[in-house]
């Protein structure tokens, strides 16, 4: 997406410029100079803008308190957290693969995302 704005924003600039530079008041825009040029752009500067690695955090978050068994319960899932944070509140990062959790934001735990949800079956 950062891609196509700046090649959308470089083909406007290309443009502008290049109705200053080749077009008199009589003349029509030299609509092949400015396909060379924005050719030029992209074939120079998209390697670099594509080495450009953007890092986001995709994550789902959640304060939670720490139970008086030092467990935070995640999606009916249970992870046990330091028996000192007993009471106090977490701030958990949910990842799809794993959770990470924080305490005073430093990172007190991290654990491998269970793979399926333990629910009691009705008999």
């Amino acid at each position: 997406m950062l891609f196509d704005f700046i090649i959308l924003w470089f083909w406007a600039y290309v443009n502008y410029i290049g109705k200053k530079i080749f077009v008199s008041k009589t003349e029509k825009i030299p609509t092949e100079e400015l396909l060379k040029l924005s050719l030029y752009f992209v074939i120079y500067v998209k390697d670099y803008l594509l080495a450009i690695k953007l890092d986001y955090d995709i994550a789902r978050t959640k304060e939670l308190r720490v139970n008086k068994y030092s467990v935070i319960d995640i999606e009916q899932n249970k992870y046990s957290v330091l028996e000192d944070l007993v009471g106090k509140f977490t701030f958990v990062k949910i990842y799809p693969e794993k959770i990470k959790v924080y305490y005073d934001n430093k990172l007190v735990a991290t654990y491998k995302r269970s793979p399926e949800v333990f629910r009691r079956e009705n008999k």
